[in-house]
């Protein structure tokens, strides 16, 4: 399918209402896709067997390394006695330089999770960097932390992937602190179940603080929380949790720290909990901002809510009839499959909207429940609970998956790259949903109508590792899955060294020019060739002009969450075999 697929439809304009809500641009046994038990290497160094989850869908047994030299440090950090952190080469009992990268995927990730590690983590969460200038030494400031939500979890499950594929106790440790940190973001706020954008505590380093405030783009709040101030960014959209969620689930599968996999059973719990809930509320209501609001009554459910965004004491939907898209809301976030129909038929201007299905919500709101039920599988305290989530998942998945499988969710009036990031609100979630799902039928909707059928034809020209790998991933293996596996290796291995700076680049004359879509080309750009960006993977690739600025530094979650999937689901050959990160004395 290619991007410019219209359709005659005019009521199409519609769909994305989706985005009128808020989204920007979401040690038990596991349960297994085929519905077998597999058992992997021992990866944490005791002398248990460690249990994961088949995750490719096939009938193999997914199988971490265990090769005796494991990362234990982020390379070129220094130790308080002077150690330096280096890579050592066990097989040649030799210490090597990797700074350059060079010839080894391998090593590229080492670099992009130490330079992550290093100066793209404030107050533990991911963002973008502007340094003063081209050498890439001093910060002038943090960006983009509106969005860390979402990268954070996403870092959180390369961290996750990593674990998964190589038991390096340094990658269980990061996994560690990434998911404490997700947590307090989901605390901070003190209203249940609710997530903020990014937090960070009020002592925090001056550049952090600077994130907050007037100036920031994004709404910014105060709470009082272990017992000080912190700042936190509000106005959650869906698909920041997307990230966390992704993250969530493949953390759960990579400790061994029961404490770590409590707290994502709590967070993941209270969130499904709070999503099942249906609820009349009185809904202040208006068809333009200068509209006196109308207080009505609506029904409401799979929505989770903010007191402290509410400055009127109720939540607010502002819905512009002649630009649908513009309208917002205020006090809750929402995450129903069909939420602007079921909003519709309440309140009586709105009658005439014709049925909107959202497909990325219907596929994150499906996932969640999955994960939901992942984290609660074998855990006594969580039984109960866990019984009432299988219900609502078991009466309500065949609606959600209808409206997943329906052409009309997926934006088919979108030209010339337009919105490309919904392609990412499907995708992530559905690599969650297709890898959990245990049911044989739910499985052939899940795998086969709706990724198989709908999603991948949509993006299989577009050299789209990251979604090319979580389709390869869940479908049977086969010559032609494995094909399409490694033409996309072959495209993430061109993916730069870190820094991944936002240079300029101009590839006219390199491929065909778009006469639809001036600045556009054709055809995907190679990875090598392509513009860089928060996540490659939810921008579009036809980019043929990027005027940015080279002092703004992406983190490369984008290249660490491809590798490691494409690792732990043996896509990509570990390169740079037999080799470690180790403290080296001075």
């Amino acid at each position: 399918m290619t991007r410019n697929a219209t359709t005659g439809l005019h009521y199409l304009s519609l769909v994305m209402v989706a985005g009128f809500f808020g989204c920007q641009n979401g040690g038990a046994s596991e349960i297994n896709a085929d519905a077998s038990t597999d058992t992997d290497t021992d990866t944490d160094g005791d002398t248990d067997t460690d249990t994961d989850t088949d995750t490719d869908g096939d009938s193999d047994t997914d199988t971490d390394t265990d090769d005796g030299c494991r990362d234990e440090c982020w390379f070129g950090d220094v130790s308080p006695s002077g150690q330096v952190c280096t890579a050592w080469d066990e097989v040649a009992e030799v210490w090597i330089d990797i700074s350059d990268g060079a010839g080894s995927t391998h090593h590229r990730a080492r670099l992009y999770n130490a330079y992550l590690h290093e100066k793209m983590l404030p107050a533990g969460g991911v963002a973008n960097v502007i340094f003063t200038d081209t050498s890439y030494d001093t910060i002038h400031a943090w960006g983009g932390t509106g969005d860390s939500g979402i990268w954070t979890g996403t870092y959180l499950a390369a961290e996750s992937l990593r674990a998964l594929a190589t038991g390096a106790s340094e990658a269980k440790e990061s996994v560690g602190r990434l998911v404490n940190t997700i947590h307090d973001w989901w605390s901070v706020s003190g209203d249940e179940a609710y997530l903020t954008r990014f937090a960070a505590p009020a002592s925090s380093d001056p550049l952090v603080l600077d994130l907050f405030g007037p100036s920031s783009p994004d709404a910014d709040y105060t709470a009082t929380y272990k017992s000080e101030q912190w700042h936190y960014k509000g106005h959650i959209s869906r698909d920041q949790h997307q990230g966390v969620m992704l993250g969530f689930s493949l953390a759960y599968e990579a400790t061994d720290d029961e404490a770590i996999k409590e707290l994502i059973r709590e967070d993941v719990v209270d969130f499904v909990e709070h999503l099942m809930i249906s609820q009349t509320k009185i809904v202040l209501v208006a068809s333009s901002p200068s509209d006196t609001p109308v207080p009505m009554p609506l029904n409401l459910r799979y929505c989770i809510y903010t007191t402290h965004e509410t400055p009127s004491g109720a939540p607010e939907i502002i819905i512009d009839t002649s630009d649908i898209e513009s309208s917002t809301a205020t006090g809750f976030l929402e995450f129903g499959p069909l939420f602007y129909n079921e909003i519709a038929l309440q309140i009586p201007f709105l009658g005439w909207i014709p049925e909107i299905p959202r497909s990325g919500s219907a596929i994150m709101l499906t996932a969640a429940f999955r994960v939901a039920l992942q984290v609660t599988e074998g855990v006594p305290a969580y039984a109960g609970r866990r019984m009432l989530i299988q219900q609502h998942y078991d009466d309500n998945v065949g609606w959600w998956l209808d409206v997943a499988e329906n052409p009309l969710g997926y934006g088919t009036t979108y030209t010339c790259g337009d919105k490309y990031y919904s392609k990412n609100i499907r995708f992530e979630p559905m690599y969650n949903l297709a890898r959990l799902e245990s049911d044989a039928a739910l499985l052939t909707r899940i795998r086969g109508t709706i990724l198989d059928g709908i999603m991948w034809p949509q993006v299989e020209d577009h050299k789209n590792v990251f979604f090319a790998y979580i389709y390869a991933a869940n479908q049977t293996a086969s010559t032609t899955i494995q094909d399409i596996a490694d033409y996309h290796t072959d495209q993430l291995v061109q993916f730069r060294l870190p820094p991944n700076a936002d240079i300029p680049l101009d590839l006219t004359g390199l491929y065909p020019d778009d006469p639809e879509c001036p600045g556009l080309s054709t055809t995907a750009t190679d990875v090598g060739d392509r513009a860089v960006g928060d996540f490659m993977w939810q921008r579009h690739p036809w980019d043929l002009i990027d005027n940015d600025t080279s002092q703004l530094v992406y983190p490369g979650v984008d290249y660490m969450v491809a590798y490691w999937m494409g690792r732990h689901h043996g896509f990509i050959e570990d390169d740079a075999q037999g080799t470690c990160l180790q403290w080296k004395d001075p």
